[in-house]
């Protein structure tokens, strides 16, 4: 009786030492991956540039006799620039969807009868058909 006793004793020590070094090893492994995104971090971290002097630095944008012939280019351009006129010209053009509606066989609206028994007749010939066609698909 003893010796399952002191048995016992030793598997639970066991447990609770092997509990507490699990931990440890979480905490120490959560700090190694802590350390390891910090050095990558810091070793991306860009350079520090170089300051340029004004000599160096260039003008943003365009100035002078440039800037000039630049607006003219766009003032001789000014026709292509009119939205007004191209958009006109654009919608004397045929657009898709009027092309593909022109191609659509037209449909007969009146076909529906709209008052309660016919439209209720209407609407089984029409579900027959369909069940019709559904059969032979599934026959094929």
């Amino acid at each position: 009786m003893t010796r399952q006793a002191d048995v016992n004793g030793k598997l639970a020590a066991n447990q609770a030492a092997t509990k507490r070094w699990h931990s440890r090893l979480v905490r120490a492994t959560n700090a190694l991956t802590r350390l390891a995104r910090q050095r990558q971090r810091l070793q991306v971290q860009p350079q520090k540039r170089a300051v340029k002097t004004k000599e160096q630095a260039k003008p943003l944008g365009i100035h002078g006799d440039e800037a000039v012939a630049v607006a003219e280019a766009i003032m001789a351009r000014k026709d292509d620039l009119d939205i007004r006129s191209t958009m006109l010209a654009r919608s004397a053009e045929p657009q898709l969807i009027d092309r593909l509606k022109a191609k659509r066989p037209a449909i007969d609206k009146t076909k529906m009868p709209l008052s309660g028994r016919e439209a209720e007749n209407f609407l089984k010939a029409k579900s027959a058909e369909v069940t019709a066609r559904r059969s032979k698909k599934k026959l094929a």
